[in-house]
């Protein structure tokens, strides 16, 4: 009996079964597995949940993160940032509870001015525990670790605190220009009122970015999250130019207005009293020669 051979020698696979899964080339030319039901998850993740951590869902024009697997610094660089971050993060996390708990317990630090730096250092402290600890694991890992939802919320919480800090620096600049240069003494009333506009005025800007306007994006270096600078999309721009100028210039332009008159004055009154410490020594001297002539 004749055999028939054939000159294909590529390996037979089985035909597709309804049903079954099938890997697919992703646009990163990584493989996803896809189902009849249109579900993309990673091997071993639950249907739904891109990240296998638990957060499988995206906030408005984000992308499904996971869990960033490239290295973006040698292994000798995340030790050392791994160390730099850890101690920088100890160190805020107890410098700025032991200025919290010299507030709390001794009454004659409780002023108006020393609540503003609290509330600077309630956000640093807030800095120190949630953004820190995050971006030192991702360190120790060489990678992100913690999922879109991770990444969300690193971003929004950085960025919350951060403004927190700058607007309250804003505030306390003002409060230094009225208290120097209007002569006025601000009371805790308006301290409490604009420690609650700082926190009401970083929310706004922090919140938009969940609501659809911009987004929290895994940065370059893969070690945290923060506003999507790059991004190409004119709504995205635009949010971008205006928390620019909304959470960085018009503080600076407060800041340096407030302290530049501060200096101003400061700099006159010195002029002046040099000119009344000298027209004083002449009057003197005068006076003394004529005490000498009348005697």
């Amino acid at each position: 009996m004749q055999s028939i051979v054939s000159n294909d020698t590529r390996p037979l696979s089985p035909a597709p079964v309804q049903g079954s899964e099938m890997p697919s080339p992703s646009k990163q030319g990584s493989l996803h597995y896809t189902q009849d039901g249109g579900d993309k998850s990673p091997p071993g993740s639950a249907p739904g949940n891109a990240s296998g951590l638990g957060d499988g869902f995206l906030l408005h024009g984000q992308e499904d993160i996971g869990e960033s697997s490239t290295a973006a610094f040698s292994p000798a660089t995340f030790r050392i940032l791994s160390g730099v971050i850890g101690g920088i993060g100890v160190a805020g996390f107890l410098n700025n509870l032991l200025v919290i708990a010299l507030f709390l317990g001794f009454k004659r630090l409780q002023t108006p001015t020393n609540l503003l730096l609290v509330n600077i250092s309630l956000s640093d402290l807030l800095v120190s525990i949630f953004g820190n600890t995050l971006t030192l694991v991702a360190c120790v890992r060489k990678r992100w670790v913690w999922g879109n939802g991770g990444c969300v919320w690193d971003g929004f919480s950085n960025s919350l605190f951060g403004i927190v800090s700058i607007s309250t620096l804003t505030v306390l600049s003002y409060e230094r220009y009225s208290r120097v240069i209007k002569a006025r003494v601000l009371d805790f009333s308006w301290a409490w009122r604009a420690v609650t506009y700082t926190w009401l005025y970083s929310a706004a800007w922090t919140g938009a970015p969940l609501l659809g306007w911009s987004r929290y994006t895994l940065e370059r270096h893969g070690l945290g999250c923060s506003i999507d600078w790059a991004s190409s999309s004119p709504p995205d721009g635009a949010f971008v130019l205006f928390f620019f100028l909304g959470c960085l210039a018009a503080p600076l332009l407060v800041m340096g207005f407030c302290y530049g008159r501060i200096v101003l004055a400061i700099t006159q009154f010195r002029y002046l009293h040099v000119e009344q410490v000298q027209t004083a020594g002449r009057m003197t001297q005068g006076w003394r020669g004529e005490t000498r002539v009348a005697r």
